[in-house]
């Protein structure tokens, strides 16, 4: 059911608002007296004053507000009120994930005190983990990449690749797994290439799944991943890339990386532009600007490939089951309660920026309408009270 929206008048005043508690008061035998709150935060009362309520050919302030106070019964039903004062936050911290907990209450804190918020209007998500600041969405988005956890890796020469990743090396070089982990809640492989290059070119190129996702026209698409050279010399340009396949043609554009000596997740994006590409995959490709000795160590962790515009937090199949992954990062209820489709992380912090309203009812069954001209309209004070859910 749609909550009615307090109507906005061109003659409202400067509203009162105050807090209002509810206090148990005991006293003792001795004079002493004990006192006890009843609720854990408090309602609120406005008192809104209307200077002038037009009511004559086309202005209808009057009618807006009689009507409005009628729908509600009196004092019986609820409405929304946004109040221009109190209604916008700005990073607020809403939780701190403990590994377990899905669900959380909006909360708003104005001078060190939290209460909830129960009528958002618009919220925005960002969670701090170990991915780094992250947005989060409440839209359904999809991990093309099988296996970003780097699973079935086995170290050798040449090794054992993660299930579904490929690699192409140049003429005169070899690739070698040499480890697997997890750093920081990332899963990583580090593949070593070395030898003599014979020609300039592509030193590897690394296809992080075999199977190629759907591709249409005007799609945007964006892959992520944690790059990081961990041993010798790139010899030329470390890039994050797509392939783009048609029936008869294919492209390959690329985004740098920019700083290869750290680990960080870095991340290209593409919009498909030519009307006969009906595929897209993500790669790692080294380039060598010249003939001779190579020896480097890449460790890559965390490949995401999605259809959308920008990277979102990293989608992770269950362990032990690489596959396409469809996830929804959050649900938001009416109430302003924030449903997680997985337990935030322990210690990964959550805050939320947006807009909200607040749940009221009038304090009383009947108000005093004051005419103070043909025409127009007065009311010394609307009073009105937040109430709790």
């Amino acid at each position: 059911m749609t909550i009615p929206t307090f109507p906005v008048l061109p003659s409202i005043g400067f509203p009162k608002r105050s807090p209002v508690w509810s206090t148990i008061k005991q006293p003792s035998v001795g004079g002493q007296e004990s006192r006890f709150a009843q609720w854990s935060y408090p309602k609120w009362r406005y008192e809104i004053p209307f200077e002038v309520l037009r009511n004559y050919s086309g202005f209808n302030e009057f009618d807006s507000l009689a009507g409005f106070y009628n729908q509600m019964y009196g004092s019986a039903g609820f409405f929304q009120y946004n109040d221009p004062n109190d209604g916008l936050i700005v990073n607020q911290p809403l939780a701190t994930g403990d590994g377990t907990t899905t669900s959380f209450q909006l909360a708003r804190s104005k001078g060190g005190f939290a209460e909830p918020v129960f009528l958002p209007t618009a919220v925005s998500l960002t969670r701090s983990d170990f991915v780094g600041s992250t947005l989060m969405y409440p839209i359904a988005r999809t991990n093309y990449v099988r296996n970003p956890r780097s699973e079935g890796a086995a170290t050798g020469t040449p090794g054992t690749l993660p299930t579904y990743w490929q690699s192409n090396s140049a003429t005169g070089l070899s690739r070698q797994v040499v480890g697997y982990g997890t750093t920081s809640g990332v899963a990583w492989v580090d593949i070593r290439v070395f030898g003599t290059a014979t020609q300039t070119g592509l030193s590897i190129n690394l296809y992080l799944d075999t199977n190629n996702a759907a591709a249409t026209l005007g799609s945007a698409w964006t892959m992520s991943a944690w790059v990081m050279l961990v041993a010798g010399t790139l010899p030329g340009g470390l890039y994050l890339e797509f392939g783009e396949y048609g029936t008869s043609t294919a492209s390959y554009p690329g985004t740098a990386v920019a700083s290869p000596a750290l680990w960080q997740r870095s991340v290209g994006t593409t919009t498909i532009t030519d009307p006969t590409i009906n595929q897209i995959d993500a790669m790692v490709w080294v380039y060598q600007t010249a003939t001779g000795a190579v020896d480097f160590t890449l460790r890559i962790g965390g490949p995401q490939l999605e259809k959308y515009a920008s990277a979102t937090s990293l989608i992770l199949p269950p362990v032990g089951s690489p596959a396409v992954r469809t996830v929804t990062d959050y649900g938001l209820y009416p109430n302003g309660i924030i449903v997680m489709a997985s337990a935030p992380a322990s210690g990964a912090s959550i805050q939320w920026t947006g807009t909200y309203n607040w749940l009221c009812r009038f304090d009383d069954d009947s108000v005093d309408f004051q005419a103070i001209a043909d025409g127009y309209w007065s009311v010394d004070s609307l009073k009105f009270t937040t109430e709790k859910l």
